[in-house]
C-alpha cells in the first residue's frame, strides 16, 4: 500500500509553524507520516513540535543541529520508504485542506517520480485559499529529460513546497553528501537532480499551495540576478559539484551526445517543446559540435563542417564544404539552415 508522506522543514519560524502543522493535519485525506524536521532553532518551534506531536500519533518529530534546508531532507531520508509518495513543505507556507486528496486523484492513487504543482501567494492566513484548485490549466507530462537537463541545466520545476517525489526517486536523489551547498534553495537539488537520474515529471498547474510571502522568505524565487557576484559564482560551482556526482553515481555522461538529446526531445509534446524554447534551450553547445565530416540525408551526401552560428533554440546556420558536386555540380563554401526536423538525420557521432 502507498504511503503518503510530508517533510517539512522549519527554522526559527515559530510564528508561522502552528499554520502550516494544521494545515497539514486538516487534510481531507491524512498522510500517513509527517515528519517535522527542526535545524536547530533558537525560538519557541521546538515547544510548538512538541505539542503538536502530543496530539497527532503521525507526527515524527527529528531535531537536529543547524544545517539547512537540505541538511532536513538528509535527515528525514530514513522514514521514506520505496512505496511511498512524498511531498516537501517548508513551515512558512500551508497546504489547502484538500491538497493531498486531489494530487492523489490526480494520480489514480499511484506513485509518480516528480510531480510539481504552484505557489499562491498569502500574507495572512486568513486569505489562503478554501481549496487547492486555483484555474483549469491542463496538466504538462515530461518524459525523460535526463540529456537535455545535463546539456544545458535546464530547471523543470517549481517551489520547493509544490514538490512531490516517489519514495525512490527521494532515496535515489538523497541523502546528498554536501548539505552545506545547499543550505537555502534546496529545490534546486532535488529539480535537478530528479532530471538527471531520468525521472519523469508531472506538471499540474491547476493545483496550488500556500506560499505566503513575507519579509524572511525568497521573494524573488529562481531571480538570481539580485545576488551577488560572489553568490552568483557560488551557485554555478555547487551546481556544478552537483550534476558532476549525480552523473558518477549513476554512470552518465556529463555531456550528453547529439543523439541522446534528439531521442529525448523527439518524445516530448508540442506544450514542452514551447516551454524549452522559453528557456532558450539549444540542442548545441560548443562542445557537441566540432569540425569534422557528417553526413546529411537531406540530399547532401557528405559535408565537411567548417564553423556554426546558433541562431535558437531549434535552428542554426552552418557553414560547411561541400564533399559531393550537389551545388550546380560545384563544391565550394555553402550555408545550411538546419530546422529541428532535420536535425535528427544526423549522424550519432554528432
Amino acid at each position: 500500500m502507498i504511503k503518503k508522506i510530508c517533510i517539512i522543514n522549519n527554522y526559527n519560524y515559530a510564528h508561522f509553524l502552528s499554520d502550516c502543522l494544521n494545515s497539514v493535519i486538516n487534510q481531507t485525506v491524512p498522510f500517513d507520516k509527517v515528519v517535522i524536521v527542526d535545524d536547530g532553532s533558537t525560538d519557541n518551534s521546538i515547544e510548538i513540535i512538541k505539542n503538536f506531536c502530543k496530539n497527532n500519533s503521525n507526527l515524527i518529530p527529528i531535531f537536529k543541529a543547524n544545517g539547512g534546508q537540505l541538511s532536513c531532507f538528509n535527515a528525514a531520508s530514513v522514514y521514506v520508504d520505496d512505496e511511498s509518495q512524498v511531498f516537501f513543505l517548508d513551515s512558512d507556507d500551508v497546504y489547502p485542506k484538500d491538497y493531498l486528496e486531489l494530487i492523489m486523484n490526480k494520480l489514480d492513487g499511484d506513485l509518480f517520480d516528480f510531480v510539481y504543482t504552484s505557489g499562491k501567494d498569502f500574507s495572512n492566513i486568513a486569505d489562503t485559499a478554501v481549496t487547492a484548485l486555483s484555474n483549469n490549466h491542463v496538466d504538462i507530462l515530461w518524459s525523460e529529460t535526463s540529456a537535455i537537463v545535463r546539456q544545458q541545466s535546464i530547471w523543470i520545476g517549481d517551489i520547493t513546497s509544490s514538490l512531490s517525489v516517489s519514495g525512490k526517486v527521494y532515496k535515489s536523489i538523497l541523502p546528498y553528501p554536501y548539505p552545506e551547498d545547499w543550505k537555502s534553495r534546496a529545490d534546486d537539488l532535488i529539480i535537478y537532480g530528479a532530471s538527471i537520474i531520468g525521472a519523469k515529471k508531472l506538471s499540474i498547474p491547476s493545483l496550488s499551495i500556500g506560499y505566503r510571502r513575507h519579509n524572511q522568505s525568497d521573494s524573488s524565487i529562481k531571480n538570481y540576478a539580485n545576488l551577488s557576484l560572489e553568490k552568483n559564482l557560488r551557485r554555478g560551482q555547487n551546481i556544478e559539484r552537483m550534476f558532476d556526482y549525480f552523473c558518477a553515481k549513476f554512470q552518465l555522461k556529463r555531456n550528453p551526445g547529439f543523439t541522446e538529446i534528439i531521442t529525448e526531445y523527439d518524445k516530448l509534446g508540442l506544450v514542452n517543446k514551447q516551454i524549452l524554447n522559453t528557456r532558450r534551450f539549444e540542442f548545441f553547445s560548443w562542445e557537441n559540435l566540432k569540425p569534422g565530416t557528417y553526413n546529411f540525408i537531406s540530399g547532401y551526401d557528405s559535408v565537411e563542417v567548417e564553423d556554426y552560428i546558433r541562431l535558437g533554440a531549434a535552428r542554426l546556420r552552418i557553414n560547411v564544404i561541400c564533399k559531393s558536386a550537389v551545388m550546380s555540380g560545384k563544391q565550394g563554401l555553402m550555408v545550411m539552415h538546419i530546422s529541428a526536423s532535420h536535425l535528427s538525420s544526423l549522424l550519432p557521432q554528432l
